[in-house]
C-alpha cells in the first residue's frame, strides 16, 4: 500500500509545482513581461530588460524583478529595476548599485520611494521605511545614514556620498549611539556601536569553535616566523535571519 501511495504522489506533487511556475516573454519589440504556465499575462511587456533574460526563462526568486527601465516611465533619482509579487503587483523600485538593482545584505536590500531610501526584504516586505536620502547597506546588524546628503559632483565612475547629517540605525530602523570600544562591539565608520547579537548555548558553542580554529591557525602561522599575522583580534559574530531560517557568521 505504501509503494502505491508513492507513486501516486509523484505526479500530484509535480502538477502542483507547474501550476506555480511563471516565465518572462518578450513582445515583438523586444519589451519583457510574466506569464503563467496557462499563458495568462501576469506583468505587462513593458520593461526593456539589460539583463540576460531568454524568451521562457522562469521566475526563480521569491519576487518578479525586471532588470531595467519601464516603458515612458518618469526616472526616480537613485533607482534601477522594478520588483512586482507573483500575482501581479507592484511592490517596490531597488535602489541604483554598481549599474544595477541593489544586493541582499543580512537578508534585506535597499529601496527608493519618493525620492527617499529604505529596506525590503526577499519578500518585497517594507522592514524599514523609506524615509533617509542615503543608507549603506546592513552590516553585522547595523546601517549608516545620512539626511541632506547627495553624491559628490565629479565625473568618476564611482562617487562618494557627502554632506548631510549622518548617524546609524539597527534593524528595526532605531537610531543607535555610540559606545565606548568593547571586545564585541560593532565598529561602524570608526565608532563603536554595541553588539547586536544575541546568543543561546548552542550558538555560543558554535562562536567557540571557531575562536579556536582561528587561534589555533594563528599560532601556527606564527611559529614559522615568516609571517607576522595582525595582532587585532577577530570578532566572531551569529546572525540568524528567521524570515530566510539561515544562521549566518560573520567574522569581523
Amino acid at each position: 500500500m505504501n509503494r502505491i501511495l508513492f507513486f501516486l504522489l509523484i505526479p500530484t506533487l509535480s502538477f502542483s509545482q507547474g501550476k506555480d511556475v511563471l516565465t518572462y516573454f518578450k513582445s515583438k519589440d523586444s519589451l519583457v513581461g510574466v506569464k503563467d504556465h496557462t499563458g495568462k499575462i501576469i506583468v505587462p511587456a513593458q520593461f526593456k530588460v539589460f539583463s540576460f533574460l531568454k524568451d521562457g526563462d522562469p521566475v526563480k526568486e521569491e519576487t518578479i524583478y525586471f532588470d531595467g527601465s519601464k516603458k515612458d516611465e518618469i526616472k526616480e533619482k537613485n533607482a534601477w529595476g522594478y520588483v512586482y509579487d507573483k500575482k501581479g503587483n507592484f511592490l517596490y523600485r531597488p535602489f541604483l548599485y554598481d549599474n544595477g538593482a541593489d544586493y541582499f545584505s543580512e537578508g534585506v536590500r535597499r529601496f527608493v520611494k519618493n525620492g527617499k531610501v529604505g529596506f525590503v526584504d526577499r519578500n518585497g516586505t517594507t522592514v524599514i521605511e523609506a524615509k533617509h536620502d542615503f543608507v549603506s547597506p546592513f552590516n553585522y546588524g547595523y546601517a549608516a545614514y545620512c539626511d541632506g546628503c547627495d553624491w559628490e559632483k565629479t565625473n568618476d565612475e564611482h562617487k562618494a556620498m557627502v554632506g548631510g547629517t549622518w548617524g546609524v540605525m539597527n534593524f528595526k530602523g532605531e537610531v543607535i549611539q555610540p559606545v565606548a570600544a568593547q571586545t564585541n562591539s560593532v565598529e561602524v565608520n570608526g565608532k563603536f556601536y554595541p553588539n547586536p547579537f544575541k546568543y543561546n548555548e548552542k550558538e555560543k558553542r558554535i562562536l567557540q569553535f571557531f575562536e579556536n580554529k582561528i587561534q589555533n591557525f594563528r599560532k601556527s602561522i606564527m611559529s614559522t616566523g615568516i609571517i607576522n599575522y595582525p595582532k587585532r583580534k577577530k570578532n566572531f559574530f551569529l546572525k540568524s535571519l528567521k524570515d530566510q531560517k539561515k544562521t549566518f557568521l560573520f567574522i569581523r
